[in-house]
């Protein structure tokens, strides 16, 4: 019987994406009175205890668990089988994302959803107000609380980083940074400057999103990146379009080592675009061809466009993701995440580049330690 039991645990465990299965797990052993809350929910299927670390199987929503558990003021971290938010897709961009390769399958399973965690989008400014963002979009009014200007771009970026539907972290806060000033979407390096000086007033962890860039190299904008990884923040910035070898590493905040700078694939091919700046300061690369977003006229109206701007949020979206999900604090722990995740030597044409794709599709699936875990907890497990 004991036997048996454990090869239904490990069937269950390694059943990755064949039902939407979460394993909540749990410093120490659960004490009587946590399970007897535990126990009235239906969705559990399952409560491993053990004196080192517990594991409740939930199929479904795991919001009713996390709030017994809060009750009871422990601490516990989520790992998911599928993600909370999984849907079909039409856009090949979040498609990609999670597909080792092509064919790709009309789906879009992230593992987590960025919960909490925020993502300040420094452009042209964010329609809050668009369906896409859940009123999950603010404005924080210590910088400039104004209405985007005349351009899609910061909402579509925004979107691609963190919305409903046409976003990766589906479920994380979005802050629009607006860096020009009034209707005009003029902005200077000095308004970049502005802006990073701003953010090192926030609490981290917390992902800075950045299509935008200074014309010409700054010392001052690489040593703010510097500052803000320092800080407790990750910023991920766009190669540029200009199709160089050299541009990338000759403006900033591109140019800083501090940021993750990325460059674009076109869609079908995994090709570099022929627009993308590549080589010495790309650290990945992002879909950026034909990707839909939400735009500035009105809560559903939408923008479909190409370029390195829509590389970034991409990779912006999964280090939210990546924060939550693995619960991480340093911006050094969830880059690494993101390079373990990512697929090596699949970009054609890489042109020098550090030739990493991001990706989720090895997110969520069993190592040979969570493989231990299940094997010595099942030897002294309580099945309900």
């Amino acid at each position: 019987m004991r036997l048996l039991a454990l090869l239904q645990l490990l069937l269950a465990l390694t059943a990755h994406a064949a039902v939407p299965t979460h394993y909540i797990s749990l410093p120490g052993s659960l004490d009587n009175a946590v399970i007897a809350n535990l126990v009235t929910n239906p969705n559990i299927t399952r409560i491993l205890r053990h004196p080192r670390r517990s594991i409740i199987e939930i199929h479904g929503s795991p919001a009713s668990v996390e709030h017994v558990l809060m009750e009871h003021n422990m601490d516990h971290i989520i790992e998911a089988n599928m993600p909370a938010a999984v849907d079909t897709t039409t856009h090949w961009n979040l498609d990609r994302m999670d597909e080792a390769g092509y064919p790709l399958d009309g789906k879009f399973i992230p593992p987590g959803t960025g919960k909490d965690i925020t993502i300040y989008v420094l452009d042209t400014g964010v329609n809050i107000g668009h369906d896409d963002f859940g009123g999950r979009a603010s404005r924080d009014a210590t910088w400039k609380d104004e209405e985007p200007c005349a351009s899609d771009h910061g909402s579509w970026t925004a979107s691609i980083a963190a919305g409903s539907t046409f976003g990766v972290a589906r479920l994380a806060n979005v802050v629009d940074v607006k860096l020009p000033t009034g209707a005009s979407c003029d902005m200077t390096c000095c308004d970049i400057v502005a802006a990073l000086v701003w953010l090192l007033s926030k609490p981290p962890p917390f992902v800075v999103s950045m299509s935008v860039s200074c014309s010409v190299f700054s010392a001052t904008i690489n040593q703010l990146c510097d500052d803000l990884r320092n800080h407790g923040a990750v910023v991920v910035v766009s190669a540029g379009n200009g199709g160089s070898a050299t541009e990338a590493c000759d403006r900033s905040p591109a140019s800083s080592s501090a940021t993750i700078t990325v460059a674009s694939i076109d869609e079908d091919t995994d090709e570099r675009s022929s627009f993308s700046n590549y080589r010495d300061c790309v650290n990945i690369f992002a879909p950026g061809e034909n990707v839909q977003g939400a735009g500035r006229a009105s809560s559903v109206a939408t923008f479909t466009g190409s370029g390195t701007s829509a590389s970034a949020p991409h990779v912006a979206g999964e280090i939210a993701v990546l924060f939550q999900q693995y619960d991480l604090t340093l911006p050094d722990e969830v880059e690494a995440k993101m390079r373990e995740l990512s697929l090596e030597g699949v970009v054609v044409n890489s042109g020098g580049s550090v030739n990493r794709l991001i990706n989720f599709s090895n997110a969520g699936r069993l190592t040979p330690t969570h493989l231990l875990l299940a094997l010595s907890l099942a030897l002294a497990t309580l099945h309900l």
